[in-house]
């Protein structure tokens, strides 16, 4: 990408975020970076569909992978709470002409794709204790 364009991409997410509903510009960067991993893993040419579904996986995976056990913490800080919000997100960089949607893609297909929760926080909880393990007396 050229200075230029990357320019033009910082001003429009920029003005992007501060408009309502808000999201960090940290979030729109984050989602671009998660749809060139999406479309690395899946052996996409740019001209190729990512699935919303698709789309929010590769982004919890980069997040788990950046992040790891304050994943969900940042994207909350971002403004982040479903993902719902990434597709509020790719939609409006659409509108902006950053991203190209097909006559398909429908904002819907982001709705409850998976919980935040249960996606970034538990693989970092503690599972509770065996239930034939002696119990230490002190």
């Amino acid at each position: 990408m050229s200075d230029k364009n990357d320019k033009e991409l910082n001003a429009v997410i920029r003005d992007l975020s501060q408009q309502p509903p808000f999201f960090a510009p940290e979030a729109y960067f984050f989602l671009l970076d998660s749809l060139a991993f999406a479309m690395g893993k899946h052996s996409r040419s740019r001209h190729e569909q990512i699935r919303a579904a698709d789309l929010t996986r590769a982004a919890a995976t980069l997040a788990l992978n950046k992040y790891g056990p304050f994943a969900k913490m940042v994207w909350n800080r971002w403004g982040l709470s479903c993902t719902m919000d990434w597709g509020q997100i790719v939609f409006r960089l659409a509108d902006k002409k950053v991203l190209a949607l097909s006559s398909q893609d429908k904002i819907e297909d982001f709705e409850n794709v998976f919980d935040f929760d249960d996606v970034l926080t538990r693989p970092f909880r503690a599972e509770p204790p065996y239930q034939d393990m002696p119990a230490i007396r002190f």
